[in-house]
């Protein structure tokens, strides 16, 4: 059996890695999430990495479309016309940037290793993850993919644009997940030495049918839902999620901001009850770190930017979601 005393489930976003202004690697970003890595391992825990990927789907999302507008205004007529009528779909775009960014994340993973003389390997896993066709999160897109777009950006009229804390961009659907499919899987290369890459962008989003087939659909998964779905379902340790700030605010952006150090889980509660935080980007977030809390009070759950991750563990960064003076005596 895996010993879950150990497990860490350790959540990177897509903008941590890829500036959703510009949609460049962040290359310090990735050192850091690289660090945080090595100094968990180095102190005896099994590590389940899980990233974002909206930027990165995004901007395939934009070389897509730009693709289907040069092959429609092709010479060649019909032919042409034809061939772009279908677009690939935002699942499969999904799928992509699992291979492409586990990949990245695994080569340099293996290379900081290599030259500390340690022997690591690192999995990457394309894992599906189960949603409801009645979601409500499909009649009501909030996800935001792609880089931030400037005023007179020309984009398809059926996208759905929303202003987000770095400005406008493309909001997809992003219903709950249900279950992830792949995590016997999960469990059994746990029980393996090495650090797992899962769950990439939230998981492949698809749908059972009344075949008992799964079906890919057009929407991106949170990938802290899913993140806090895997650490509640493996009983971890310990839930961190590594972002682009470093602890949850408040008033964000606002003269009125201010940072949380401790979070009492009730507070928290209610905090997201209440829509205190925004959909699409830091209220995902605190619901999945009070859901992973709820289901597991003794869990350590916590919030902080790249390289402060065992910091965050031990309450000296980032903001953690406390149950009371026994969770602090016993975390």
């Amino acid at each position: 059996m895996t010993d879950e005393s150990t497990i860490v489930v350790y959540a990177v976003g897509g903008n941590a890695l890829s500036d959703p202004t510009s949609g460049e690697p962040v290359g310090l970003a990735l050192a850091a999430v690289v660090e945080d890595i090595i100094g968990l391992s180095e102190l005896g825990h099994r590590i389940v990495l899980t990233h974002g990927n909206g930027p990165q789907v995004g901007r395939l999302l934009v070389m897509e479309e730009r693709a289907r507008r040069a092959w429609s205004s092709d010479a060649n007529g019909a032919s042409a016309e034809l061939q772009v009528e279908q677009r690939t779909g935002i699942h499969a775009w999904v799928a992509a940037t699992q291979s492409m960014m586990g990949e990245r994340l695994a080569s340099s993973l293996e290379s900081a290793f290599s030259a500390r003389d340690i022997e690591m390997t690192c999995t990457v896993l394309t894992t599906r993850v189960e949603v409801d066709r009645r979601d409500p999160g499909f009649a009501s897109p909030s996800k935001p993919v792609g880089i931030v777009l400037t005023d007179d950006a020309d984009v398809p009229s059926e996208w759905h644009i929303g202003q987000t804390a770095v400005g406008r961009r493309r909001l997809v659907a992003s219903p709950r997940p249900i279950r992830i499919l792949e995590e016997d899987a999960i469990r059994a290369l746990l029980m393996q030495d090495g650090i797992l890459i899962c769950a990439g962008g939230g998981g492949i989003p698809v749908t059972r049918h009344s075949s008992g087939q799964y079906r890919g659909v057009d929407a991106v998964v949170d990938k802290d839902r899913t993140s806090g779905l895997l650490a509640g379902s493996l009983n971890a340790a310990a839930f961190i999620i590594t972002t682009a700030i470093d602890s949850i605010r408040i008033d964000f952006g606002r003269p009125t901001e201010s940072a949380i150090d401790e979070l009492p889980l009730l507070d928290a509660i209610k905090m997201v009850e209440e829509g205190v935080f925004p959909p699409g980007s830091m209220g995902p977030k605190v619901e999945a770190m009070v859901r992973a809390k709820r289901l597991h009070p003794r869990m350590v759950v916590a919030l902080c930017s790249p390289g402060h991750a065992i910091d965050a563990l031990e309450g000296r960064a980032g903001t953690r979601i406390v149950t009371g003076w026994g969770d602090l005596l016993t975390n």
